[in-house]
């Protein structure tokens, strides 16, 4: 028996072997060789106490084997659900290997749905289409020592983020990231679950005794390539994070852990403070964490500082092209963007351009 549970909102699936009554009698049958059954008994007890109501239709089949037929998974629904039921039924169209048949439950209740955050695919980026837009798009700023206010060197790093940017919404798609999508189910695996299903589904409306051998026989053929094909890319896996020292293992274990959103899900420990104070929801571990490894700055003592006396600035020679270029490709492709978002393996791709290349030397330039 599998439920979940709200304040006032309970559904329950449950699988029942044994025979019960619905809706509970006023008394339970007796006399000589009547058998009670007392688990059946207690979850009547139950369902009455707590006001559930059976939503499955009786006579529906949910269990079929061979010749044998039976009501074995029942629906119950809390008041306040069963006045929201559209419909309960049957769903013989969803492909599955057991023989208890899969029951649709649909209810009229909205529940707050979590969209995943937005992001770039940067591996499919148009690079033609890319240069192209940033050679139209980004005029080199002309910052000499005379013009080269603060002002001036703000506005000349706006107007090259904002054409950086535009060309990103122009060659950049957004990614449809899934946490079932798999690199290692080939097409010959997609096509095997497509033949099984379509088998499946010519079974249950023909119920062809030789269908039904053919099913199993791309069953078993399904199962051996998927099984296949997800060993050897978790063993490519495995050789590639190895190959990669302690950061590919890093990031394997990393994988494994939030794959399937394990820390959205809430599974991270109950933080106590030093003053015993807790933290269980994401915002309250957030400040706690925050509070702890980040602790306020006290304010500096400048009195010894007022009438310091400070020597010549050192000149400092030119950056060169060659060194931006140099220390940009330097960084890490993969590592976390800043508030821009925009990865380093991006700024790798561009760089090379001689717009680019001249714009970032003249504000480095100007900074100096």
């Amino acid at each position: 028996m599998s439920g979940i549970r709200t304040t006032s909102r309970i559904s329950i699936h449950a699988r029942l072997y044994k025979p019960i009554i619905w809706p509970p009698p006023r008394s339970l049958p007796s006399g000589p060789g009547t058998k009670i059954d007392t688990e059946g008994t207690e979850l009547l007890e139950i369902a009455d106490r707590h006001e559930i109501d059976l939503a499955t239709e009786q006579g529906m089949v949910t269990w079929e084997r061979s010749q044998s037929k039976s009501t074995i998974d029942l629906t119950f629904l809390s008041g306040s659900l069963f006045n929201r039921l559209i419909l309960i039924e049957r769903a013989d169209s969803v492909q599955h290997d057991s023989d208890h048949w899969p029951i649709q439950t649909q209810l009229d209740i909205d529940t707050p749905t979590k969209e995943p955050p937005k992001r770039r695919n940067w591996a499919a980026t148009d690079i033609k289409l890319l240069t192209e837009t940033l050679e139209r798009d980004i005029s080199v700023p002309n910052l000499t020592p005379d013009n080269a206010s603060k002002s001036h060197i703000e506005l000349a790093t706006v107007v090259f983020t904002s054409a950086i940017r535009h060309a990103i919404d122009k060659t950049v798609p957004w990614a449809r990231p899934s946490e079932w999508s798999n690199p290692y189910f080939t097409l010959e695996c997609k096509e095997a679950v497509r033949t099984c299903r379509r088998l499946r589904r010519i079974h249950s409306d023909t119920h062809n005794p030789w269908i039904w051998r053919a099913y199993l026989r791309a069953r078993n053929k399904k199962k051996r390539l998927v099984s296949k094909s997800l060993r050897l890319g978790h063993r490519c896996r495995v050789q590639q994070a190895t190959e990669k020292g302690p950061l590919g293992l890093w990031r394997l274990a990393k994988w494994a852990r939030t794959r399937k959103g394990a820390y959205e899900s809430g599974v991270t420990l109950i933080l106590i403070s030093i003053d015993r104070r807790t933290a269980e929801t994401v915002e309250a571990k957030t400040a706690l964490l925050s509070e702890s490894f980040f602790p306020a700055i006290p304010e500096a003592d400048l009195a010894d500082i007022d009438d310091a006396m400070y020597l010549e600035q050192l000149p400092f020679p030119e950056i060169s092209r060659h060194e931006i270029e140099s220390v940009v490709r330097s960084t890490a492709p993969d590592k976390a963007p800043g508030k821009d978002g925009i990865p380093n393996s991006f700024w790798h791709k561009i760089v090379s351009i001689p717009v680019v290349l001249e714009t970032l030397y003249q504000i480095y330039n100007a900074c100096i």
